[in-house]
């Protein structure tokens, strides 16, 4: 139900303004959690990461990439993977390959093929008016690639055992010279893919590469790689050949509508991403519901002008709520209310509970 909201544009809770704990407005689509700091992504990241290793366990088998699930040929947040540094955990999720497979099986040069989630903020990369579909079809790819590019260009890490400090470029220099190769799993705030792990899924391809700066050459290296036929490509429309080849009258999910494994990827995923967005922005709107309400003429939130309503008189105790503001006002406020007038004397009483919604 959430995710629909947002898909359509409506509002999340309709009649509610609240603050954001770090002080700024709460919008009413939920498109500020995305970029406010103080609202942590990492459980959201790990839902997403989580369901994806799920998913690809199932489909990686079935298109002959990995022998047996429980050989663990994808893991999640390995270990020891790089030497210098062991403890630093350098992927998500990852696929080790397996080299004692059958001729029939889908063979890389790689040793393993790691993953790296990141989902991205709502906020549009450019203040232009986007008019039409294509030119937002377009601001969501290269949204989508910058995040790609910032999982290439990583930050210093030091290592707690060796006590190694290695800048980003140089951890990722380690990663290809162990020969393995990443993909950044970039997620839109509706569910879409970047083009480097749509690359992977259904081998369309990636669009063209971002500028690096002069000091990441191991970067710009790694996004090579990731676009060059050392990295698999095609993943779900291989696995649908071979599964309607060898199982021609099997429905690949429990239903028709997971008839092959491209559509049973598909609905499953999006079931994961909407959850983990779902949940993600459920947990902001609990935290921020604990801040007090700001109180009209009091508190310095409060963004009232004096015509937008009477303030109490001196001998009346100053505990009253901010109004309602318009759609198109940018005032503070936390929740609606009622003023009844009656006289010389003003009472202003909160008329709406704080609404929830669930998932």
């Amino acid at each position: 139900k959430m995710m629909l909201k947002r898909k359509l544009r409506l509002k999340l809770w309709p009649n509610e303004r609240s603050r954001c704990i770090c002080g700024k407005l709460m919008d009413e689509y939920g498109d500020h959690v995305f970029t406010c700091r103080r609202h942590c992504k990492t459980a959201m990241s790990n839902a997403i990461r989580d369901g994806i290793a799920k998913i690809l366990t199932k489909i990686c088998l079935t298109a002959k990439m990995i022998s047996n699930p429980s050989n663990s040929n994808i893991d999640i947040e390995t270990k020891r993977l790089l030497n210098r540094v062991p403890t630093i955990r350098p992927f998500d999720l990852s696929i080790l390959f397996d080299y004692i497979l059958s001729n029939s099986a889908w063979r890389c040069s790689l040793t393993r093929l790691g993953f790296d989630v990141v989902c991205i903020t709502s906020k549009p990369i450019t203040s232009k008016p986007l008019r039409t579909l294509a030119a937002r079809k377009k601001e969501l790819q290269l949204r989508l690639q910058k995040y790609e590019k910032g999982k290439f260009c990583r930050r210093r890490k030091t290592d707690k055992e060796s006590t190694i400090s290695l800048s980003g470029d140089e951890i990722i220099g380690d990663i290809l010279n162990s020969n393995m190769a990443l993909i950044p799993i970039a997620v839109g705030p509706h569910g879409t893919f970047g083009s480097l792990f749509q690359r992977f899924l259904y081998g369309i391809d990636a669009i063209p590469s971002p500028d690096f700066p002069e000091d990441r050459q191991q970067a710009e290296k790694a996004d090579r790689v990731a676009r060059s036929t050392k990295v698999p490509r095609s993943l779900l429309p291989r696995a649908n050949d071979l599964w309607r080849k060898e199982n021609p009258n099997i429905y690949y999910g429990d239903s028709y509508r997971t008839m092959d494994p491209q559509t049973y990827f598909e609905h499953e995923v999006g079931l994961v991403i909407s959850t983990a967005i779902s949940s993600h922005l459920l947990r902001a709107h609990n935290k921020n519901r604990r801040l007090k309400p700001i109180r009209c003429g009091i508190d310095k939130e409060c963004k009232c002008n004096d015509d937008d309503h009477p303030l109490p008189d001196d001998d009346v105790l100053p505990t009253n709520i901010c109004p309602p503001v318009p759609q198109n006002s940018q005032k503070l406020t936390r929740t609606s209310q009622a003023a009844s007038i009656s006289g010389s004397d003003t009472t202003i009483v909160p008329t709406d509970s704080v609404a929830f919604t669930n998932t």
